[in-house]
C-alpha cells in the first residue's frame, strides 16, 4: 500500500524547503520537520474506511464487495487485492487478531490505537535509520518532536 511516486514527489518538496542536498538521508529530513512519511496517514485513512465498511449494513454494495474479497482471498490464497494488503498490514502492526475475528469492539478506540501503534513504529524506524548514518552519529534527534 505505497505510493512511492507520491512519497519521492513529498520528500523532493521538503528537502527544498529546508535547502538541503538531495542525496541528504530522508529520515534526516522528516525528523528536523517533525513530520512522518505520507504512507503513515495513508495506512491510517485505509483502516478508517474499512471500519467503515464493518459498520455498514450488509446488503450495502462495498461490503459485497468486500465480502467478494474476503472469499477471493480465501479461495486463492496467494491472491493481492486490497483486502489481503489490509489483512497483511493489520498483522504487520500487530492487530491480526482483529482481521481473524473480523469484528472491533470500539471504532474509535481501535483506530486511536492503531493510529498511535503506525506513528509509534515510524518513530522507531527513524531512530534506527538515524542511529545507522555515520555522519549523523553526533545528531541526537532528541529535540525533535514528532506531529500527528
Amino acid at each position: 500500500m505505497e505510493a512511492t511516486a507520491v512519497e519521492r514527489i513529498h520528500l523532493k518538496f521538503m528537502k527544498h524547503i529546508l535547502h538541503v542536498k538531495m542525496s541528504t538521508p530522508s529520515s534526516f529530513v522528516y525528523g528536523e520537520l517533525g513530520t512522518y512519511p505520507l504512507m503513515v496517514s495513508r495506512l491510517v485513512r485505509i483502516v478508517k474506511y474499512w471500519l467503515k465498511i464493518m459498520t455498514s449494513k450488509p446488503d450495502r454494495y462495498i461490503c459485497l464487495i468486500y465480502n467478494c474479497l474476503l472469499n477471493n482471498i480465501h479461495d486463492v490464497p496467494s491472491t493481492e487485492n486490497w483486502a489481503s494488503l489490509l489483512r497483511d498490514t493489520l498483522y504487520k502492526f500487530g492487530f491480526g487478531y482483529v482481521w481473524t475475528s473480523q469484528y472491533i469492539g470500539s471504532c474509535t478506540g481501535f483506530l486511536t490505537e492503531f493510529k498511535q501503534r503506525a506513528y509509534d513504529i515510524y518513530t522507531q524506524m527513524w531512530k534506527n535509520q538515524l542511529s545507522s548514518l555515520s555522519r549523523f552519529s553526533g545528531f541526537s534527534g532528541g529535540h525533535l518532536g514528532f506531529k500527528m
